[in-house]
């Protein structure tokens, strides 16, 4: 029974270190450290926003963590060719601004249907709701 128990856990054991194959970003092999230093960040920015002790020690520095993070990533060679600016504006249009606007876009109109909604159902006109005092 040991010796099935021994054969079960070698041919379910997770595959040796060295043999791993390496995480690659774009041909490129991954940086560890970088990886680190941008863990560190984000729970240094976790920490901050969480009231932790230290809070005003760790707002000296974290943000100054993800501009090394962003800096040792930085590539001379795209930023030099119009076509390597282009690329780089074009993806963060699509991967950042677009997201951006859609979804701003859907909650502008959904907060406003419920509000509707709510000032209707409440039996609130808008010729009812509380007016902001001029001297405020």
């Amino acid at each position: 029974m040991d010796t099935q128990f021994a054969q079960d856990a070698k041919t379910t054991a997770a595959p040796e270190a060295s043999t791993a194959a390496p995480v690659k970003n774009s041909g490129r092999q991954r940086d560890l450290r970088l990886d680190i230093l941008k863990g560190i960040g984000i729970i240094l920015m976790v920490m901050g926003h969480a009231n932790a002790p230290g809070r005003s020690f760790i707002y000296l520095f974290h943000m100054a963590v993800f501009f090394i993070a962003s800096g040792w990533l930085y590539r001379e060679d795209a930023a030099k060719s119009g076509a390597g600016i282009w690329r780089f504006v074009r993806r963060r249009i699509l991967s950042l601004y677009v997201p951006y606007v859609l979804t701003e876009t859907i909650y502008s109109a959904l907060n406003n249907v419920f509000l509707q909604l709510h000032f209707y159902s409440s039996g609130m006109l808008k010729e009812q709701l509380p007016r902001q005092r001029a001297d405020a």
